[in-house]
C-alpha cells in the first residue's frame, strides 16, 4: 500500500496482526478515512518497529479517550498509539496528537496519510516516539503487548526523572485512566 511504503520500510514489517471484522470496518466507515480502513483490511490492527508504534482498534480506548479531550464523547477515535501512550486520534477530518504524559493535545494534520510521513522524521522519532528510550527500555523489559504501554513510575506529571529504570510495563487503559487524573 503506497501510502504506508515508508512507514513500513522505517519501522519494519507488521508484528502481531489481529485483523478487525467487515463488521466493525463497516461501523467506522462513516468515521474515519479510507486510506486507514484498507490498511486495516489489508493488515490489521499491528505493532511496528518491534512494539513502539500500534495501529488500534478505536474501541478498545473508547471511555477513556473522553477523559482527555473535550470533545463530543465517542467523537474522538484512537487509530494509533506508541510504546509510551502518545496516543494520536481522528476528530472531525483532522489527526490529533495527546500527549498523555504532559498533557497536550495538538492539531496535526487534515491528510491522514501525512501522519505516516511525519512519523519517519527523525526528529519526531527522538522527541515524540522516544526511539533510543524505547529502545533501552526494550531491551529491559522487552516490548509491551497489545494492551501495555511502557509507563513512567514514577510519572512525568509527579516530576519523575522519565529515566529507562523508571520505566514499567503496565496496562495501557489503566494507565491513562490515572494520568487523566494526574495531567488530563
Amino acid at each position: 500500500m503506497s501510502h504506508f511504503e515508508d512507514f513500513e520500510r522505517t519501522y519494519g514489517p507488521p508484528e502481531n496482526c489481529e485483523k478487525p471484522t467487515e463488521e466493525v470496518i463497516r461501523q467506522n466507515e462513516a468515521a474515519l478515512p479510507k486510506e486507514l480502513l484498507d490498511h486495516w483490511r489489508e493488515v490489521g490492527w499491528c505493532s511496528y518497529g518491534k512494539g513502539l508504534l500500534w495501529f488500534v482498534n478505536p474501541q478498545q480506548f473508547e471511555g477513556v479517550i473522553d477523559d482527555w479531550v473535550e470533545f463530543e464523547p465517542g467523537s474522538a477515535l484512537v487509530f494509533l498509539r506508541t510504546a509510551f501512550a502518545h496516543l494520536y486520534l481522528w476528530h472531525d477530518g483532522y489527526v490529533y496528537s495527546l500527549d498523555v504524559q504532559r498533557g497536550g493535545l495538538s492539531q496535526v494534520t487534515k491528510d491522514i496519510t501525512r501522519i505516516f510521513t511525519l512519523l519517519c522524521n527523525p526528529q519526531m522519532q527522538e522527541k515524540i516516539l522516544r526511539v533510543p528510550l524505547y529502545e533501552e527500555a526494550m531491551k529491559r523489559l522487552g516490548p509491551p503487548d497489545r494492551d501495555e504501554c511502557y509507563g513512567f513510575e514514577p510519572a512525568l506529571a509527579l516530576g519523575g526523572p522519565g529515566t529507562v529504570d523508571t520505566i514499567k510495563r503496565v496496562k495501557i487503559r489503566e494507565h491513562l485512566g490515572i494520568l487523566a487524573q494526574l495531567v488530563g
